[in-house]
């Protein structure tokens, strides 16, 4: 099974005329264990990867599946952005570029820890949950490249182990 495979399940159930209701109750607790930067890059990798396969399966229903959680162009940005400021700081010569890009990244943080406020009891938690949004997008982006390269080629990648490490 995929990433996803509850929401694809619901999705094909939508399909053929049932509602499908979400309750706010924890049902599971997942061990994710990732106690390496490699594991959390690998994870969302394979996630990216996932959510283009499933966006693709659902392009034609009424209701598509992941085409809010994932952007290509907000990935693509946020692989593009820091070598663009990086370049533009030497370029121009000027700390402004760099701190400009610092400020809009921060807001977009903030916005988030705003939005996802409500489902955690501080601020900290919160604010790295919007940090972690933001720099999930970059492997998210290249899981989704990797599966629209793959099936290109005519691969098939098998399970995607974010732990084999």
């Amino acid at each position: 099974m995929t990433n996803g495979h509850n929401t694809e399940m619901g999705g094909r159930m939508q399909a053929i005329g049932y509602a499908v209701l979400h309750i706010a109750i924890p049902m599971v607790r997942h061990d994710a264990a990732m106690l390496r930067f490699a594991h959390y890059r690998r994870r969302f990798f394979r996630e990216g990867y996932s959510y283009a396969r499933l966006q693709e399966a659902f392009r034609s229903r009424k209701q598509p599946l992941f085409r809010f959680e994932f952007s290509t162009a907000a990935g693509a940005l946020m692989l593009a952005c820091p070598p663009i400021v990086i370049f533009a700081a030497f370029y121009f010569r000027s700390w402004v570029i760099p701190a400009g890009a610092v400020l809009i990244l921060s807001i977009l943080i903030g916005r988030m820890a705003v939005i996802y406020r409500h489902r955690t009891s501080n601020w900290a938690d919160a604010l790295l949950f919007g940090l972690h949004w933001h720099v999930k997008i970059i492997p998210n982006f290249l899981g989704h490249i990797a599966y629209h390269n793959d099936k290109r080629l005519g691969r098939k990648r098998g399970l995607m182990e974010y732990r084999r490490d």
